[in-house]
């Protein structure tokens, strides 16, 4: 009888400890998931600045012309990232003094192995470029 009592007892412990483990495991894999997409956040925004100094650099005294750049990267990896910039839409045409230029830019970030991609995070943003006063600014963030 105490036998089977111990045997009920380390069978629990083996249920609850194999929970345990379980949820723990699954926790790691969410955790690396959200470690994941956060670095391909990170990498997004850093593809955007891309595009802003591309568009308000201090050679840009003119707007530039459509741009599309893919499977650029920041560091060695499997990380890359795909810039579109498209043609100004221009503001305030009729006076040259005050011209504004409007870019609508696309950021696409993703981790790429093996020829598939695991994660991706991509933005379109508007950016305002006033040649007069050498400065790009972001107006508007949209997360796809």
């Amino acid at each position: 009888m105490a036998l089977l009592v111990v045997l009920f007892i380390v069978m629990g412990i083996t249920l609850f400890s194999m929970a345990y483990v379980a949820r723990c495991d699954s926790e790691l894999v969410c955790a690396k998931n959200m470690a994941l997409r956060m670095r391909m956040d990170y990498l997004a925004q850093s593809a955007l600045q891309h595009g802003k100094a591309l568009i308000g650099g201090p050679a840009n005294s003119s707007p530039i012309g459509y741009s599309q750049q893919v499977g650029l990267q920041l560091e060695a990896g499997d990380d890359y990232y795909d810039l579109t910039i498209s043609d100004p839409m221009v503001l305030n045409p009729g006076d040259p003094n005050i011209s504004q230029y409007v870019y609508q830019v696309q950021c696409s970030a993703y981790k790429q192995a093996g020829g598939q991609v695991s994660a991706r995070s991509e933005l379109d943003a508007q950016i305002r470029f006033t040649p007069s006063e050498g400065t790009a600014l972001l107006e508007s963030i949209r997360r796809n």
